[in-house]
């Protein structure tokens, strides 16, 4: 499709991951080693991917989603939605997204997707601010070596106010990293996301991308173009 001039030449295949530990957490004990040995797996898949898919032509994103709900769940002093076991803490979910970024090889493009939940269109706990992935965000930053091509936080439909974007002037070490807030919510389109904006003005002074707050997973196929247009027409606000 790139050669038929579809595609922008730059444009990359976008593989998205639930971390290994988000997906094992909710099964196992993390002290059994059956954490470790998933880990080896799916970094073993991903040399596969490039070996499929050059590291140029590849962008790959880590879906850090389980980690971010159960601190914010913490935070507000609710009940951890995996099992009935003491999740990990954010602090050794950010080590172990340390290591999932570490083993992307050199030249793959790589993301990081914070996120509240979304079964059902509906996040797990609401957020009181953007404060944990902010805190997730810097962890990550100050402590590995590998470049992180951008970062994304979602922004809950009904929050255009000033408050909800306030932890984002914490933000440290995003010199070669992007910030997408994903402020497009289909509901309200683009007056609904030009208040966000107007909201984010005050906490966020550099040029930032836009998406909608969970992707486009789950989405109904057919309204996927105009989707699409939506963001186009947001991100020349920007």
């Amino acid at each position: 499709m790139k050669r038929a001039g579809r595609f922008a030449p730059e444009t990359r295949f976008q593989v998205s991951i639930p971390t290994p530990l988000m997906l094992s957490t909710p099964f196992v004990d993390a002290s059994n080693g059956v954490i470790a040995a998933h880990e080896r797996a799916v970094f073993s898949e991903i040399r596969d991917f490039v070996g499929a898919v050059p590291a140029e032509e590849l962008a790959l994103q880590w879906d850090f989603a389980g980690e971010i709900v159960n601190a914010e769940l913490a935070r507000q002093e609710k009940s951890f939605f995996v099992g009935g076991a003491q999740p990990p803490s954010l602090d050794e979910g950010v080590a172990a997204l340390q290591r999932a970024c570490e083993a992307v090889p050199d030249g793959v493009e790589l993301g990081i997707h914070c996120c509240f939940g979304d079964p059902g269109g509906k996040h797990i706990v609401e957020p009181l601010d953007a404060a944990i992935p902010v805190q997730a965000i810097n962890g990550l930053l100050a402590s590995t070596s590998r470049g992180i091509d951008w970062v994304h936080v979602p922004v809950p439909i009904e929050r255009d106010d000033p408050a909800y974007f306030e932890p984002l002037k914490q933000l440290r070490g995003m010199d070669r990293t992007l910030l997408v807030l994903g402020l497009i919510h289909q509901e309200d389109g683009v007056e609904g996301a030009r208040r966000r904006m107007a909201a984010a003005r005050s906490a966020v002074s550099v040029q930032y991308g836009v998406a909608t707050e969970c992707g486009l997973g789950r989405i109904d196929p057919q309204i996927i173009p105009e989707l699409l247009d939506l963001h186009k027409q947001v991100s020349e606000l920007t």
